[in-house]
């Protein structure tokens, strides 16, 4: 089965095998310009995923979770629109369009995230880099990261989300390594209310 952008049909099962092929044989897969509909995609370690400059798509079709990695050092994630078109998340597989755990190495730059039901980008305990993406639409967070160990997120555009634009939180007291910096963050909501937990541009806590 291969790819087909612009398909009305499901492209999940062809775009999983292909990255898997390229990520098996360390090379980066690149994806045309185009809309392709996905239900969940899981990246492994060393993934490099590649749109071409903001015009490749990947939109939601819904199951509970979009794009997935957990214990995946070295993924890198290039130039991507995932839409995530308000489709429902499942909070105990993927609180996030893009939802990645436990992974040192990750990079991700120059994607558009938007219309999502809950965070944007989600990040539990890795290392690495988000810089220069474009997120907003967000009932959440645009970028939320637990427990880091050693984020750097910069240079990112972040509008019209629910509850915060960037959230960098602990669960416990701990040496943290993030870095925020040079973010344009506009029109943050506090929809869950709460005494100051919501409602900003950047929350540290």
């Amino acid at each position: 089965m291969s790819l087909v952008p612009g398909s009305a049909t499901d492209q999940t099962q062809a775009l999983q095998a292909a990255l898997d092929a390229a990520t098996a044989r360390g090379v980066p897969l690149e994806l045309p310009a185009g809309r392709y509909r996905l239900g969940g995609l899981q990246l492994r370690p060393g993934t490099r995923l590649i749109g071409a400059a903001g015009t490749t798509t990947l939109e939601f079709t819904g199951g509970g979770a979009f794009i997935t990695a957990d214990q995946t050092d070295g993924i890198l994630l290039d130039g991507l629109v995932l839409d995530g078109a308000y489709q429902a998340l499942d909070a105990a597989r993927a609180d996030g369009l893009l939802s990645i755990r436990n992974s040192r190495g990750v990079r991700l730059r120059h994607l558009t995230l938007t219309r999502s039901v809950a965070n944007g980008i989600s990040l539990l305990a890795c290392a690495g880099s988000v810089s220069d993406c474009n997120v907003s639409g967000v009932v959440q967070s645009a970028i939320r990261s637990v427990d880091s160990i050693g984020m750097e997120i910069a240079h990112n555009d972040i509008a019209d989300c629910g509850n915060n634009g960037i959230q960098v939180w602990r669960s416990e007291a701990g040496e943290d390594g993030s870095i925020v910096s040079a973010n344009r963050i506009a029109r943050v909501r506090a929809d869950s209310g709460g005494s100051g937990q919501n409602g900003n541009g950047v929350n540290v806590f």
